[in-house]
């Protein structure tokens, strides 16, 4: 049987499309004789305003959950960063700025230094689970870029191939995320220097539409790179084991 290790940040029951696909992996992956485990944040079941998705875990330990024993969903605690907090005590509309300058700081350091990675716990959870437990693949899914920083480096130290899913065509070859053009391009130059140096690395590569195949492999020339539609066909399974 082979045994996948998943990495996503966006999981059910997060009410997202960008949820669906990593979710779906890990219902479906098990009909093509796949041992699944995801390691994700925990997301609040009841959301009564946005800002709820900001808030510090209400369980501040992993949350392991399985429906047959056999696969599983390691739901991580979530700590809000800096910028969450401000949103949390003063708003959305106090300190946009400085909150946005925060974030352009973070969104650059957080590939050097765990500490100001408020998303690091999936990292230290997966970390946890391969020293006691053997995996042959590592699937990074879906945003942000950083799941493919843990995935990278968890496939050095573990010696475990590992494959990125771009549910779209977010690659930053296409462009950067701040509206600013000092800002984006200063973090479009990072982004392609961290992509390019993780993804480099990995065994192929996995994504959600031919298209965005294509979009991909101008980036990734020398990358093979595997088309699974998003839903429910997992129809590439010869793919994934090469």
């Amino acid at each position: 049987m082979l045994r996948v290790l998943i990495l996503a940040y966006d999981f059910y029951p997060l009410p997202s499309i960008a949820a669906q696909r990593p979710y779906s992996w890990y219902k479906y992956l098990p009909k093509w004789k796949a041992r699944v485990t995801v390691i994700t944040r925990q997301w609040p079941k009841e959301i009564n305003d946005p800002a709820d998705y900001l808030r510090d875990s209400e369980i501040d330990t992993t949350v392991i959950e399985s429906s047959d024993k056999v696969n599983y969903i390691y739901s991580t605690p979530y700590k809000s960063s800096l910028s969450d907090r401000l949103i949390l005590r003063f708003g959305i509309n106090r300190f946009a700025l400085f909150r946005k300058f925060i974030s352009f700081i973070t969104s650059i350091f957080q590939f050097l230094f765990f500490s100001v990675d408020s998303k690091s716990g999936i990292y230290y959870e997966a970390e946890k689970y391969l020293e006691s437990n053997k995996v042959d693949y590592i699937i990074a899914t879906g945003e942000p870029l950083i799941l493919f920083r843990y995935a990278h480096l968890l496939s050095k130290k573990y010696e475990i191939p590992w494959a990125p899913d771009y549910r779209d065509a977010f690659t930053n070859y296409q462009g950067g995320k701040f509206k600013r053009p000092f800002l984006q391009k200063v973090l479009q130059r990072v982004y392609i220097f961290f992509e390019k140096k993780y993804v480099t690395g990995s065994r192929f590569i996995i994504t959600a539409a031919p298209g965005y195949a294509k979009i991909i492999a101008r980036a990734f020339p020398d990358k093979a790179i595997h088309v699974v539609y998003n839903g429910y066909d997992i129809a590439d399974e010869e793919g994934l084991r090469k």
